[in-house]
């Protein structure tokens, strides 16, 4: 497969895509059967550093305006633009994820049909699903394209412009179709995102590598600031721990046979 991942981020995001980017070096050295190139789509009104981030991300600078968190029909457009640019390279699946985001696997993307846009978030209502991570396929990219020219569309989307809510929306209005989770009108798949934070009680590092892909922060749902900011910073801790961990558990994972010879 020809895969592009891409991270819509900007400044404040640069510790967690460290991250997230440690996921996708390994998801590139794992699947080397696979082209798996990554883009990184900054916010020109709140750059991060460039040259902080590896020599193999693609990097570009986007003004399209986001309304702070991907909100809004310019910044749905602009989405899509930068989405239907990466199909026209001949890419045949695009995954966009969230900074805070480590993808474990792309075992969920292998059986998919081609004309399906696939969401590995759980949904929580009949026309939502987490932008956290989901994947499109060059063929549903045009389709979306062309769905948001209407302005009768575009007014049947707009719930605020989140840009998760209108592309689950239009994906349905294209009879494209949401793989989701959790959510008894939708199709049921074992595809799993797992929010970390869902839990009372962190869960341990080994489960959560059962999940496609792990979203760690929630605090773009937060009103109060400084409250805003611990989340963020408990959220970079965390995922660096799992990132830690991931690595750690993949060069440790030795048959004891296989030990005793290296030794």
């Amino acid at each position: 497969m020809r895969i592009a991942i891409c991270f819509f981020s900007y400044n404040k995001d640069i510790e967690l895509l460290k991250q997230a980017l440690r996921g996708v070096k390994r998801l590139r050295e794992k699947n080397l059967e696979d082209t798996i190139d990554v883009y990184v789509f900054d916010d020109h009104n709140a750059p991060l550093e460039q040259e902080l981030l590896p020599e193999w991300v693609n990097y570009i600078q986007t003004t399209f305006n986001r309304c702070r968190n991907l909100n809004g029909l310019e910044c749905v457009q602009g989405m899509l633009s930068v989405y239907a640019d990466l199909a026209s390279k001949g890419y045949e699946w695009v995954i966009k994820a969230d900074s805070d985001t480590y993808i474990n696997n792309l075992e969920w993307l292998r059986t998919l049909d081609h004309n399906r846009i696939a969401h590995t978030g759980s949904c929580h209502v009949h026309d939502y699903s987490s932008g956290a991570c989901y994947a499109l396929s060059s063929s549903g990219i045009a389709a979306l394209q062309e769905k948001l020219t209407d302005p009768i569309i575009q007014k049947r989307v707009a719930v605020a412009y989140c840009e998760d809510k209108v592309f689950c929306r239009l994906s349905r209005m294209t009879n494209l179709g949401v793989i989701c989770r959790h959510n008894d009108k939708n199709e049921i798949s074992n595809v799993l995102l797992y929010h970390d934070w869902y839990a009372d009680e962190l869960v341990d590092l080994e489960k959560l590598k059962d999940a496609a892909a792990v979203d760690f922060k929630r605090c773009m749902w937060h009103a109060d600031k400084e409250y805003w900011n611990s989340d963020r910073e408990v959220a970079e801790v965390r995922m660096k721990e799992y990132a830690d961990y991931v690595e750690a558990s993949e060069t440790t994972d030795v048959e004891p046979e296989i030990e005793e010879k290296i030794n």
